[in-house]
């Protein structure tokens, strides 16, 4: 995968691109607000595949651009 600190990059990017907070990306994700957040500040280390597979559907991004 690439970095985590990218990986957490690119989704605060992406979700800051589409007006959403954290919060909501969390609901429709499916995931807490405290992992978003440490996913986001490259403190989550290997995010689950369907984390990640959660995250590329609700921001509408290939995810290959995550991993």
């Amino acid at each position: 995968m690439n970095n985590e600190n990218n990986f957490g990059k690119t989704i605060k990017k992406y979700r800051i691109e589409k007006n959403m907070t954290q919060k909501e990306l969390c609901k429709l994700a499916g995931i807490s607000e405290p992992e978003l957040i440490a996913i986001e500040n490259g403190k989550r280390k290997n995010p689950q595949a369907k984390t990640i597979h959660n995250l590329a559907k609700v921001l509408d991004i290939d995810i290959e651009i995550l991993i």
